[in-house]
This record gives C-alpha cells, structure tokens and sequence, in this order.
C-alpha cells in the first residue's frame, strides 16, 4: 500500500512539474476558466479581444449551424449548457441586461466584478416585407469574458 501511495506521489509531482513548465513557457489569454470546457455541439472560432457593449473582453463565436429550420434546436441546447455550469460555479444571471427577440438572445452573467455573457444570433434567408422573418436561417453561438484568466 505504501508502494502504491509511493508512486502516486511521484506521478502528481512530474505532472504539476510538467504543467508548471507548460505554464511557464505557453501562456494564452483565454476566456474565463469557467466556461471551459466549451459548448461541443458545435465549432468554435478563435478567442479574439472584443469589446461588448460597454464591456472589454475576449470573446469566441461558433461557426454558423446553416439551414436551420429549428432555432431553438442550435440554441436551446447551448443556452441549458452554461445556464447550468455557470450557476453551479457560482455565477448570477443578470436579467436587468438580458435582451431577447426573435432569433436571437443575449443572457449576461455576473461573479464579482466579472461578466459572462452567451448569445446566439439568427440570420435569416427569408425576410419578407409584410411578415415576420422565417426560417431557414443560420444560426451563430457565442460566448464573451470580461476577464480573461491566464492558462495554457
């Protein structure tokens, strides 16, 4: 048993000795840690600096879900992902800056002085003049930090 205890031992100080190396040598300003890992039902983009609203930030957006008949199926999914993961690490949804319409939605999340905030948006192939505008559409998720943690 103390073989065992031993070598486990051993094998967590080469791994936070090897992470630390890593660390030392690679950083890359990424989005807050809490919303790793990322939303996988769909392709992510780069992390770019990006500004929202009055917010700086770093900020990655899906590519486009396109032809989408169901808006709700691209979106739903994404939205319940880091509704979830985001209340459970102790973050707040801020509805007073909530925005809502068809095809797209902004939901902003605070932790201290930190925001979060998940949006999708819906561009629409059929706009009528007279009507409402209707699917198909493509649909782009994205999700912004306004203070980006340091990892590698």
């Amino acid at each position: 048993m103390k073989r065992v205890i031993r070598r486990l031992a051993a094998i967590v100080i080469v791994l936070v000795a090897a992470a630390a190396y890593h660390y030392a040598h690679h950083t890359t300003v990424l989005l807050h840690s809490d919303l790793y890992p990322l939303y996988s039902g769909v392709t992510w983009g780069k992390v770019t600096s990006s500004k929202f609203d009055d917010l700086s930030g770093y900020e990655t957006t899906s590519l486009a879900a396109v032809n989408t008949t169901d808006i709700g199926a691209a979106a739903i999914p994404f939205i319940k992902y880091y509704d979830a993961k985001l209340t459970a690490a102790g973050w707040t949804e801020d509805v007073s800056r909530d925005a809502d319409g068809p095809g797209d939605a902004i939901t902003f999340y605070k932790k201290g002085d930190s925001t979060i905030v998940i949006s999708y948006t819906s561009d629409f192939k059929v706009s009528p003049p007279d009507a409402a505008d209707e699917c198909p559409c493509d649909v782009t998720l994205s999700v912004f930090s306004s203070s980006p943690s340091t990892i590698q």
